[in-house]
């Protein structure tokens, strides 16, 4: 089961579950009531509450609570172990005047009780609506004690 979005505004809200630690899904998967549905769901829930929230925020805080860092940032064909967030909303908002988004996706790919992939696509705007460019991003999550957290990101631009 693949969980997509399309066509909505990028910050949209998602349903909500309750958002799980890996304590809790072990004991789920363990006593048979964990599934891939439920592990889809919940890093959705994960990722709008705290990556799409501090984006819209422009509040890196936000988007902590999803990070294990280092976080490992691949982009012009090199890996860059990071200890903070390296891309800043705020920064990324003034330099493009970038206001919102179109057109945007998010499709988790992989998912266990242990690791998950996901991809994201969108279309920049500026105020006005007219096309910055489009980005596409990676994700790379593992589940820890704390829930979900992102271990590795990448991002095309085009």
């Amino acid at each position: 089961m693949h969980l997509t979005v399309k066509s909505v505004t990028f910050f949209a809200i998602a349903k909500t579950v309750p958002l799980f630690t890996s304590a809790e899904v072990r004991r789920y998967v363990f006593g048979g009531e964990m599934t891939i549905e439920k592990l889809h769901a919940n890093l959705h829930d994960a990722y709008m509450k705290y990556y799409a929230e501090g984006f819209k925020a422009n509040d890196l805080s936000i988007i902590d609570k999803i990070v294990k860092y280092p976080i490992a940032y691949i982009k012009d064909g090199t890996v860059s172990m990071c200890d903070e967030y390296p891309i800043d909303p705020s920064k990324l908002k003034e330099e493009k005047q970038w206001d919102h988004s179109t057109d945007w996706s998010f499709e988790i790919t992989a998912v266990n009780d242990r690791d998950a992939h996901a991809v994201a696509s969108a279309v920049r705007r500026r105020k006005d609506g007219s096309k910055i460019e489009s980005i596409h991003g990676f994700y790379a999550f593992t589940m820890t004690d704390e829930g979900w957290k992102m271990y590795a990101v990448a991002d095309t631009t085009f």
